[in-house]
């Protein structure tokens, strides 16, 4: 998937702006911090790069989020952020290791944060411990710089969302995955998202192996 935004960015014109959709639970840290580069690197050849969170963009969504010089936060979307975590086993000295292995991450995703969240070390490292949703109503709270955008429709993702991953989900998605589970699309419905597939120069990516869904679309502005 970070070939697939290298050879996108690639065959862009010159200065033309790449705009990502955020819909997204998360996914491999390594895997985003080059999604971040290769962002960064558009950025200096003139190439503007624009978020748009329509529904959510969580753990490490959220970080790549950042790292663009423009957010758009949708009313009703998400960015949720929090430390970055592991499975392993093996010995203490493994497990040691693993502990300095996590630092290191969080302190390369706290660089992207940083660009966007005007907190002190001490708030960012206690928003990222009590994992942190953030959304239209409360982004002030939080010194987020993004634009806010009023009436915009949310793309539906809260039956992707499990507790088993999160564990301070807020409850309107949680109501909004109760509902979302019992609804069926209708034909129009289906048609719609084909016909937006079919008519934008859009590409699917992925982070690393969580794929949840379709990481984030790409559209060439």
């Amino acid at each position: 998937c970070t070939s697939d935004l290298q050879k996108f960015v690639d065959g862009l014109a010159e200065n033309e702006p790449i705009e990502l959709q955020f819909s997204c639970l998360g996914g491999d840290v390594l895997g985003g911090l080059q999604l971040c580069s290769i962002l960064s690197d558009a950025q200096k050849k003139g190439h503007k790069t624009i978020a748009n969170v329509t529904s959510i963009a969580a753990s490490m969504a959220s970080v790549v989020a950042c790292a663009c010089q423009e957010l758009n936060l949708y009313e009703g979307a998400f960015l949720m952020c929090h430390l970055p975590w592991t499975m392993t086993m093996g010995n203490s000295k493994d497990l040691q290791k693993e502990i300095a292995t996590l630092e290191q991450l969080k302190n390369a995703m706290v660089k992207f944060y940083k660009t966007k969240f005007e907190l002190t070390d001490e708030e960012l490292d206690k928003m990222l411990e009590d994992e942190t949703w953030i959304d239209a109503d409360n982004y002030a709270n939080y010194k987020l710089n993004c634009n806010i955008v009023e009436n915009g429709e949310p793309m539906k993702i809260a039956a992707s969302i499990s507790d088993k991953h999160f564990k301070n989900i807020p409850k309107r998605i949680l109501n909004m995955k109760n509902k979302a589970e019992q609804a069926v699309p209708s034909e129009d419905e289906k048609k719609e998202v084909e016909e937006t597939v079919d008519n934008q120069r859009v590409g699917y990516l992925c982070i690393g192996r969580l794929a949840y869904h379709p990481f984030v679309r790409v559209v060439a502005a």
